[in-house]
């Protein structure tokens, strides 16, 4: 168990003293109430809590739903606030000296839904995807923003339908040249060059969510931007000719939510969760790729990088895919740098040769 220790003392902390006063004396104590009022308030402040946000305004832009949504997501910490600060109070009074240990719990952001009817609905973080953009030229990035921020951010897929990434750029103009991957194999200037950094952060959003993707295909050229958490999961597009699909089959409605941090893009996708779990296990080169693993009864091709996805629903249900993505080549030693499954750590940036724990926060209590 990882642990994170949190100093407490009534002097770092006076308003944690209450004062009372009769007719026979004054006298100090500790005031639990007060402990558990700044503990709701933030405290620890370097604790992280989760943020939730709110969904408003939808309605209908060209081809798809949109909404727009206000203030921060995050995902967070949480503890039992009456019970520490219960601990707390006692450790202060010298009733005990012992070391406070709170066990937390990783919990995801939530999206606060508004009706125009004043109805409202409370969406869970599903999955995030990411992809970095490090090095790009000046208007590779502009399209970046355009298509996440601009087209992506606040898109509503509606329960049972499907939704199509070209057609939430529909109505955006502007677009900036940059290197698009033309016939296969050229390289060519054109407006929207890097719109694919947009789709593929989407399509790895998706896969993490567990939502059946009817449309998708890898470029035919092996992009270092692609790289980053998730190499062999991106997804190309152009506009009348390749476009990227996704059923949304949850019990509800499903919010796309886009920012960038740094030259990361990101993507979060908020619904109903239904008890579904996904489990994502690569990437697998033709050099590492387990002996059971085919592709129609063949085995990988040196020029394939392979994923295998599994979404398992509440009801035991099982749905396995292999997605293959099929490059004119690949660097001759990226498979060295994969000797073993990563799995979602690597879509979520979390690989690790160590087991990640939940922290436990330890609470050094000092007697007033």
């Amino acid at each position: 168990m990882i642990h994170a220790q949190w100093l407490a003392s009534a002097g770092k902390h006076p308003s944690w003293i209450g004062f009372s006063l009769d007719e026979q004396c004054a006298a100090f104590h500790i005031d639990e109430h007060a402990i558990r009022l700044s503990i709701e308030a933030g405290e620890p402040t370097d604790f992280q809590r989760p943020k939730n946000a709110i969904f408003r305004n939808v309605h209908q832009d060209r081809r798809i739903l949109r909404g727009e949504s206000v203030g921060e997501t995050q995902a967070g910490y949480e503890f039992d606030a009456a019970l520490l600060s219960s601990r707390i109070a006692k450790s202060l009074r010298g009733q005990t000296d012992e070391v406070i240990d709170s066990e937390t719990s990783f919990v995801q952001p939530q999206l606060f839904v508004l009706a125009e009817d004043g109805s409202s609905k409370t969406l869970t973080r599903l999955s995030v995807g990411r992809s970095d953009f490090a090095r790009s030229p000046w208007g590779r990035i502009q399209n970046i923003h355009q298509a996440l921020l601009g087209r992506m951010n606040g898109a509503v897929i509606p329960v049972g339908s499907v939704f199509s990434f070209n057609d939430a750029l529909v109505g955006a103009s502007g677009w900036k040249n940059a290197l698009v991957i033309v016939n296969g194999k050229d390289l060519v200037n054109e407006p929207g060059g890097g719109i694919c950094q947009v789709s593929t952060t989407v399509y790895r959003s998706v896969l993490l969510a567990g939502l059946p993707v009817t449309q998708r295909k890898s470029h035919s050229l092996y992009v270092t931007y692609y790289k980053e958490f998730g190499v062999g999961i991106d997804a190309t597009v152009y506009f009348g000719k390749q476009d990227l699909q996704v059923v949304n089959n949850t019990p509800g409605d499903v919010v796309m939510l886009t920012r960038i941090e740094g030259t990361e893009a990101i993507v979060e996708l908020y619904g109903l969760p239904d008890g579904r779990s996904v489990d994502m296990q690569g990437p697998f080169f033709a050099q590492t790729a387990p002996e059971d693993l085919l592709i129609n009864g063949r085995k990988p091709r040196t020029t394939e990088i392979i994923w295998t996805h599994a979404v398992t629903y509440a009801d035991g249900r099982t749905e396995d895919n292999v997605i293959v993505s099929q490059y004119n080549s690949l660097p001759r030693s990226l498979h060295l740098e994969y000797p073993v499954s990563r799995g979602i750590a690597e879509l979520e940036g979390t690989y690790t040769a160590q087991k990640l724990e939940l922290p436990e926060m330890v609470v050094l209590g000092t007697e007033l």
